[in-house]
């Protein structure tokens, strides 16, 4: 049961010590809890608060392994025999570690900045969205229109790609623009990215050129 163990003295009266500190002089009994009203004040204290240099105060919870320890500049430690787990008021794992968990950190949000850690869905999400783009193809026509910047694709330059990039020489017979037979068809055929924009040009098409040809980019 709930009990008040602050020191039975005839003279300490509970009520008028309600806003000073006072010290516990009694053992609790193994079937008694000991709580902590907070009143009417803001705020309810409980601990040690005159350590001096080297020494130590501990808090266990519940045998030796298993404690809270401070020493006096030496920062804070927490000691576990078993699991760590932080949770939510619901109940919701946020942090956990163990010998049979590992260690995890759960219900994270999605990351906003570069120092931010990313779930597991988070990092899925977006190796999904990476293959589709490793897979993405563009198509279209090259038209024979020497001296003119002719747009290719829209590109973004913060994400760049590979590109692999083809023309229909015959019917359905390919040609990869860095091949050197490649120059046979389009004169001084270069590619360029003008700000989001990938754009080619060339100067002449072979004599077999003299329509547009079709294109196709294949990203990885």
């Amino acid at each position: 049961m709930p009990v008040n163990k602050f020191g039975r003295n005839p003279r300490t009266n509970i009520a008028a010590a309600a806003h000073t500190t006072i010290r516990i002089v009694e053992t609790l009994n193994k079937d008694e809890n000991l709580l902590l009203n907070v009143g009417t004040d803001a705020n309810r204290t409980l601990g040690c608060e005159d350590l001096t240099e080297g020494k130590t105060f501990t808090l266990s919870l519940g045998d030796e392994q298993n404690k809270i320890i401070h020493t006096k500049g030496r920062g804070v430690q927490l000691i576990t025999s078993d699991i760590l787990e932080i949770s939510s008021s619901n109940n919701n794992s946020i942090f956990k570690t163990g010998e049979l968990d590992g260690f995890a950190i759960k219900n994270l949000p999605d990351p906003t900045n570069d120092s931010d850690a990313a779930t597991m869905g988070y990092v899925k999400q977006m190796s999904r969205q990476q293959t589709t783009l490793e897979h993405r193809i563009v198509e279209g026509f090259i038209p024979n229109a020497p001296y003119t910047d002719i747009v290719l694709m829209q590109v973004d330059q913060q994400h760049p790609v590979v590109m692999n990039i083809y023309v229909e020489c015959v019917n359905e017979e390919w040609m990869d623009v860095t091949c050197a037979g490649f120059i046979e068809y389009f004169k001084n055929f270069k590619l360029f990215i003008d700000t989001d924009r990938l754009i080619c040009r060339f100067t002449s098409t072979g004599s077999t050129f003299n329509t547009s040809r079709k294109y196709k980019i294949i990203c990885m």
